[in-house]
């Protein structure tokens, strides 16, 4: 009497499970022997214990395990699992050391690992990094699910340095005259250091800078560009009122400084 064979049958399709563990590292867990898988294109490996397996060398892709066949059955139909980056982390706030030797802080979360040295590994976060010392630190989001750490963003705590102060040097002169009589125009050079000048045209009337007597005027000389460290004020008129030795004092506005 002649039997038909028996038809094989797909195995059923493997239930593991894949955990995203660094920036190119993985684990198969769920795993039992007689699966086997590949990664992309690559070549099939098999798996002939029940332990998990660590999987090294990823990138975005495909991940596929399949239950391999046997005397009554094919293999199955491959699970396919997608594996995917975190998002590098740009744009956490940074605060810099307010004081000399004073700390830093960047805003991370529970989600970001941090490192002074990508060679020595990352270190997780449990917040914000907070009373760091100046150096450039490499944060990256963390592996979490099917997704690979991400890149690495570096932030940067800088030592703290004393403010400049902008400071104004402005020629001696002395201005003569008498009351009722135009005097001779008197030009004012004014120097700015760790400061600079807004764009002021030629002829802009800058009386109000100088504590002038009545009836006397300032105008910027030549145009100033901007970013010029320079201005040249000429003093004219005619003085309305009796001054004797008056000291005059010479106070930009902020929206003529590039500082502001």
């Amino acid at each position: 009497t002649l039997v038909a064979p028996t038809a094989k049958v797909a195995a059923e399709t493997p239930e593991v499970t894949f955990t995203a563990t660094g920036y190119d590292t993985g684990k198969l867990t769920n795993v039992k022997s007689g699966l086997k898988y590949k990664i992309g294109d690559g070549n099939w490996t098999d798996i002939n214990g029940n332990e998990e397996v660590i999987l090294r060398n990823l990138a975005e892709g495909k991940l596929f395990v399949v239950r391999k066949g046997g005397d009554t059955t094919l293999d199955s139909s491959a699970k396919e699992i997608t594996i995917e980056r975190q998002t590098k982390p740009e744009g956490l706030a940074v605060t810099q050391p307010a004081a000399t030797d004073g700390k830093g802080s960047i805003a991370t979360t529970t989600a970001h690992e941090w490192t002074l040295n990508e060679s020595q590994g990352y270190t997780a976060c449990t917040g914000t990094l907070q009373d760091l010392n100046p150096g450039t630190y490499h944060i990256r989001v963390k592996a979490a699910g099917n997704k690979l750490a991400s890149e690495c963003a570096e932030y940067e705590i800088k030592a703290y340095t004393e403010p400049t102060v902008a400071t104004a040097a402005i020629d001696a002169v002395t201005i003569s005259g008498k009351r009722g009589t135009a005097i001779k125009d008197t030009d004012i050079k004014i120097t700015l250091t760790n400061e600079a000048f807004n764009e002021i045209a030629a002829g802009t009337v800058v009386t109000d800078w100088i504590n002038l007597p009545a009836g006397l005027t300032a105008k910027i000389k030549d145009a100033v560009a901007e970013n010029k460290t320079t201005a040249t004020i000429t003093i004219s008129g005619t003085a309305t009122v009796a001054c004797n030795n008056v000291k005059l004092q010479v106070k930009i506005p902020a929206t003529s400084l590039k500082g502001g």
